[in-house]
């Protein structure tokens, strides 16, 4: 039989029972909610519409910028997959209370996991595949099927992504398989065609501000702050609404930026160094600083453009529009489009030393 292409992906192995495609039991029957996931309203039209189709397939690749609800609406998929009422996910049987504990048998999330005594893994290994394949293998415990998340998935080691390979080509008729990206180029392609791709934007500014005070409780003057420092990750202003040390972070990742600009080339290498180490202990956190300094160059542009309803920086204006006086149009683009290029080798693990010493070294000087 051919291969079932109604979304543009592959679809799962066909067995007697057209049933046994996730969701297809349900077919027709079933409204499926997806209304706990801010935003993304074609994904969801489209999952929601594979859902009362019976057209749900078993590999999906849920691409797109981080923290912007990729892995959350995953989840929620999978939580409606192994829900008993009739619009699911309800939020209340015992598989969705499980589900959103983290504790459901049937749902697993494998990425870059703490090791022992080295810390967070650089890479996804092959043994995190081989568990995942295994697990495979059982029936369902507890729900109808067997769902599993596989969270930055372009940090897959080779050798894991070719043993996920194998899996992907044959799944078991009771499994699906999102994998969670945000640079879904730098996946293998023969991953890629075995899975069925759904892009995720960024979310607008309002929404973010609307959802944190309508959803999480926030004031409105720290929405409409974080609305905007967020730059279309509500995943990112959630996180600094109660963790006040992203935002003390931002605000030392700009200092840092604006000492800089008037610093000598000693200071800027030394600066440099002390950056690429992080990049080994905590890579997250190094790039977080790359995505402030991102943030600061293009609000510069934003100003010299006559757009300051664009800047997210909103609270050091005074502080852009004063550096505006000496740093022409040409020297902002040059070095947004610098930084820009820094995050991308550091996530194809180019000598980080190197390529943050080139980075410093290009800012003006003032």
């Amino acid at each position: 039989m051919a291969p079932d292409r109604v979304l543009g992906g592959r679809a799962p192995p066909a067995p007697a029972d057209q049933d046994r495609r996730p969701g297809g039991s349900r077919a027709g029957v079933a409204t499926l909610r997806l209304d706990h996931v801010i935003g993304h309203e074609r994904v969801k039209a489209a999952l929601e519409r594979a859902w009362r189709q019976g057209r749900l397939v078993h590999a999906y690749l849920f691409a797109g910028p981080p923290q912007v609800g990729k892995r959350l609406l995953a989840l929620e998929l999978l939580r409606a997959l192994n829900c008993s009422d009739p619009a699911p996910p309800c939020g209340r049987c015992r598989s969705c209370r499980l589900a959103a504990g983290g504790q459901h048998p049937d749902i697993r999330l494998f990425g870059l996991a703490e090791s022992e005594g080295s810390g967070r893994r650089q890479a996804i290994a092959i043994e995190q595949v081989r568990a995942l394949e295994h697990d495979c293998t059982l029936k369902p415990y507890l729900g109808a099927w067997k769902g599993y998340i596989i969270d930055e998935a372009e940090r897959l080691s080779l050798p894991a992504a070719n043993a996920l390979l194998k899996t992907l080509e044959e799944p078991p008729p009771h499994v699906i398989i999102i994998l969670v990206s945000r640079q879904p180029e730098a996946l293998l392609p023969t991953l890629v065609s075995r899975c069925q791709t759904l892009r995720f934007g960024l979310l607008a500014t309002a929404v973010i501000e609307r959802a944190l005070i309508e959803r999480f409780g926030a004031a409105p003057p720290d929405a409409a702050l974080l609305a905007r420092l967020a730059q279309g990750r509500l995943g990112w202003a959630v996180a600094a609404l109660s963790d006040r040390t992203l935002l003390d972070e931002r605000q030392s990742a700009l200092a840092d930026l604006e000492r800089l600009l008037g610093a000598e080339t000693g200071e800027r290498l030394a600066y440099a160094e002390h950056w690429a180490q992080l990049v080994g202990r905590d890579p997250d956190r190094a790039l977080a600083r790359l995505d402030c300094w991102l943030g600061w160059w293009r609000d510069l542009i934003f100003l010299h453009l006559g757009c300051p309803d664009l800047v997210v920086n909103v609270d050091r204006e005074a502080t852009l529009r004063a550096l505006q006086a000496t740093v022409p149009l040409a020297t902002a683009r040059a070095v947004a489009s610098q930084v820009a290029q820094t995050a991308d080798y550091l996530a194809q693990n180019v000598n980080p030393r190197l390529a943050l010493e080139s980075l410093v070294l290009a800012l003006p000087r003032r």
